[in-house]
């Protein structure tokens, strides 16, 4: 723990490069389509909710990833923008902004959506605990 001009900041900057790490993960995985990959980043109770459903648990992730992902162009691109770490009362919470471009030479934008993460320190290093996605 670090303290700044008399403020107690709990995460270190090493903290917020992994977690910064995760979030691209995150897109990086949804742009290969890579399924497992990306159930992995979750807690193995996991929570990815939004308007498009609600599922718990990494197979679950799986089986809605493979849903949500076959409605997009193949190689679509998954980028987050404006991420911002916040830690309150022990609780991580990641913000961000997602963006979702078509992989052709125009390169526009299919859609936006505001995504908002609970993540935890795990044994396996920082993981998504809860990812709200409208």
């Amino acid at each position: 723990m670090a303290k700044a001009k008399g403020w107690l900041v709990l995460l270190s900057a090493e903290d917020k490069l992994a977690i910064l790490d995760l979030v691209h993960q995150a897109d990086n995985a949804a742009t290969r389509r890579d399924y497992e990959g990306y159930a992995n980043l979750y807690t193995e109770d996991g929570i990815m909710e939004g308007s498009q459903g609600n599922y718990a648990g990494r197979s679950e992730i799986i089986t809605a990833t493979k849903e949500v992902w076959g409605h997009e162009p193949a190689a679509s691109l998954h980028l987050a923008q404006n991420v911002t770490i916040t830690e309150n009362d022990g609780i991580t919470t990641v913000h961000s902004w997602l963006v979702i471009i078509t992989p052709n030479d125009s390169k526009q934008i299919l859609i936006t959506a505001d995504v908002t993460q609970t993540i935890k320190k795990t044994s396996e290093g920082w993981r998504i605990y809860r990812r709200h996605i409208t």
